[in-house]
């Protein structure tokens, strides 16, 4: 049941998990009613352990392979589970932080995100590299997730004049954009 409450709130993996800060933490704990168990259950250490678990296992595939989702962040059961999840993973080391919105359904492979005006294949790469492979996960953008990529990409404004979320919230559902119609055609060479 909260696994599924997760997915419904964009949250599939244990790197979202793992990257959440203290008002993420809050925000969740309202959302799930929660009241603290979240931090009671060390939730957040034990997700950068599996995720760091989950990435050595496939560092050895290419970066262009497409990746089944990693086990969803749901299944952390107890504070027990994180001391021996965060004992089996190895010592504490900085995880990779990805968005921590996501996507409100599953993606069992990645959206073509070059389907969205401004992003070629260098920046779904990059976007891939965050965690970010699905419309939806653009979709749920707030200001924050906006600016923090806009210095990751290095874009300064980019994500908002090519508006990204209004883009992907209309591919998330299923349908198409003028720019979409083009790209899934050809007629957008940084797009193929």
């Amino acid at each position: 049941m909260n696994e599924t409450r997760l997915n419904n709130e964009g949250i599939t993996t244990f790197a979202q998990v793992g990257s959440w800060k203290k008002a993420d933490i809050a925000e969740f704990d309202e959302k799930l009613n929660f009241k603290g168990r979240i931090e009671r259950e060390e939730w957040v250490p034990q997700a950068k352990a599996l995720a760091k678990a989950k990435a050595k296992t496939t560092s050895a595939k290419p970066v262009a392979a497409k990746k089944a989702p990693v086990k969803k962040a749901a299944l952390i059961k107890s504070a027990s589970a994180a001391k021996t999840a965060t004992k089996k993973a190895a010592p504490k080391a900085s995880v990779k932080k990805a968005a921590v919105k996501s996507t409100a359904k599953k993606v069992s492979t990645p959206d073509d995100l070059k389907l969205i005006k401004g992003v070629g294949k260098l920046i779904e790469t990059k976007l891939a590299k965050e965690g970010i492979t699905s419309y939806s996960q653009i979709a749920a953008w707030k200001k924050a997730d906006v600016t923090e990529f806009d210095e990751k990409l290095s874009f300064k404004g980019r994500i908002e004049r090519d508006d990204w979320i209004k883009q992907a919230k209309v591919l998330a559902k299923g349908g198409t954009t003028e720019f979409s119609k083009r790209a899934a055609k050809g007629d957008v060479p940084s797009s193929s």
